[in-house]
């Protein structure tokens, strides 16, 4: 049960300002950052992809990127005007993307002030080493022990595992 309420909790806090809106009858001044061009997962000419992060609100995060992208037509472009024409421009970042490689995605804009990030596969996480060198929940346990305990792959019910991993927590 704990780790189901520890999940579900950590789930919750970031939705409490919306909760807070909603309970008080308020309008809601949500915005769908999945609406806009710039929020999203684009694949590479390699078949890897990379995640663009930038906000609406991040003028400048754009007008960088644009830049970049050798895209001055679309410098400048308000939040809602990348909103209303998002199928056109996310259709124009797909093509740019799909023309190079992740690795040569990282090295073009490596010094470039955009939010974007390689999107990395299994392997490539456990492998970063402040991943595997990170402490996590007592001394000497690190989260690439907790990654490879044997895991048979079939993911477990809700609640199938919680006696399992709170023994295991007793151990370690």
């Amino acid at each position: 049960m704990s780790a189901d309420v520890a999940i579900s909790d950590a789930a919750l806090i970031p939705s409490l300002p919306s909760i807070a809106v909603l309970l008080s009858g308020r309008e809601s001044q949500y915005v769908d950052v999945q609406e806009f061009p710039h929020y999203r997962i684009f694949a590479t000419a390699d078949g890897r992809h990379l995640a663009l992060g930038i906000t609406p609100w991040e003028q400048s995060f754009w007008d960088n990127l644009c830049v970049a992208l050798d895209r001055p037509d679309f410098a400048g472009l308000s939040a809602e005007e990348r909103r209303i024409r998002s199928p056109e421009i996310a259709s124009v970042l797909a093509d740019i993307f799909t023309a190079d490689t992740l690795r040569g995605w990282e090295t073009r804009l490596a010094d470039v002030d955009v939010p974007w990030s390689p999107v990395r596969n299994p392997a490539e996480v456990l492998s970063q080493l402040d991943l595997a060198e990170r402490p996590i929940e007592r001394p000497g346990t690190r989260v690439v022990d907790l990654l490879q305990t044997g895991h048979s792959g079939e993911v477990p019910a809700v609640g199938e595992a919680n006696l399992a991993v709170a023994q295991w927590l007793q151990q370690v």
